[in-house]
């Protein structure tokens, strides 16, 4: 997610295969595929609770805003993949949630630069990685002719997440923003596949509950996890 003379157009997420029966009927559909990992180590994470929410835009006269009309949910495997099919609006947004960890930068991106080849511009797409940690240094790992190849040697599908920390407020607001973030309200019965995730999400926060602003925030938890649950 950096700028310089050119635009970085992309910054990775996750990849495969968990669960192979979980689409049956969607098995000759395009998917998605990712691997959830530790940025730290680069190790591959497993049981990382993942969410896939497919959204669609709505317009009014004042605005538009995208809502959420579908949700899946599957556990990574023992190598830290996932995998969700894609349907006719394109690739679901993916939220991941492991207990103690948080979101983590990507280490690659995708550059789109445009390049003056005789008299003819053309745009190659350039992959590139973190230099030295703690700088804004990024190092060119190959360039591409289609964003589709380069988001491949990217693996622009990935998630990565670190370890959390911070005090203990600080960690409890951030469950309750992956929590309250995950409704799927335009899901219908999909709705039921966000409650794992957001569960996962509720258990850690009670073992840091200590206040009684923690507890109303938990039982507006569980309100949002029972109407999810129910549909409504």
């Amino acid at each position: 997610m950096r700028r310089s003379s050119f635009f970085v157009v992309a910054i990775g997420s996750v990849l495969s295969c968990a669960n192979p029966g979980r689409f049956s009927s969607l098995e000759a559909a395009p998917s998605i595929v990712g691997r959830v990992i530790d940025v730290s180590t680069g190790a591959p994470l497993s049981e990382v609770n993942v969410l896939a929410e497919y959204t669609r835009e709505t317009a009014t006269p004042a605005h538009s805003t995208e809502v959420c009309y579908r949700a899946e949910y599957m556990k990574t495997s023992a190598d830290g993949t996932y995998h969700f099919p894609i349907d006719g609006n394109g690739v679901p947004n993916i939220e991941v949630y492991k207990h103690g960890y948080r979101d983590a930068q990507s280490p690659r991106g995708i550059q789109e630069r445009l390049e003056l080849v005789g008299d003819q511009k053309r745009v190659r797409f350039y992959v590139i990685r973190r230099g030295l940690q703690n700088t804004n240094e990024w190092i060119d790992e190959g360039n591409y002719a289609t964003r589709e190849e380069a988001a491949s040697a990217a693996r622009t599908n990935d998630k990565y997440l670190r370890q959390a920390s911070g005090d203990r407020s600080e960690r409890f607001s951030q469950l309750w923003r992956y929590l309250s973030a995950t409704v799927c309200i335009n899901g219908r019965d999909t709705r039921k596949n966000t409650v794992p995730f957001m569960s996962a999400a509720r258990g850690e926060m009670m073992e840091l509950a200590t206040t009684s602003e923690d507890v109303r925030q938990l039982q507006l938890a569980d309100e949002l996890i029972q109407g999810e649950r129910n549909g409504k």
